[in-house]
């Protein structure tokens, strides 16, 4: 598989393949059951973390952004799910919403 570094103009197709992929995580599951809130809001949410890393050359792809690798600068591994507690994870649930208001990206999702 031939991998290389993306383009911004790769940015529609990024966003709908992490979409795709993450449609059955059980993390954003819980945070958006109803498929129609997590179609609507988490494309936004991806094209606001995926758009940085863009910037900074440190998302990569295959042909078609059929495998997706973003690596987004400054991440904390601390808030790995797997480490997290209860009170963590719905910290996250009522402080992602927060943060996704402020990002153009998000809002619109956010307001359907």
């Amino acid at each position: 598989m031939r991998v290389r570094i993306a383009k911004q103009s790769d940015l529609p197709k990024l966003v709908e393949t992490l979409v795709q992929t993450f449609a059955s995580e059980p993390l954003f599951r819980w945070m958006y059951p109803d498929d129609s809130d997590y179609f609507r809001i988490v494309p936004g949410l991806f094209r606001a973390t995926v758009k940085p890393a863009l910037g900074q050359g440190t998302v990569y792809v295959s042909a078609g952004c059929r495998v997706v690798s973003v690596w987004v600068p400054d991440f904390d591994p601390s808030v790995e799910v797997g480490l997290m507690s209860d009170e963590k994870l719905q910290w996250h649930r009522e402080y992602i919403p927060s943060v996704m208001l402020r990002e153009p990206d998000c809002r619109a999702g956010l307001s359907g």
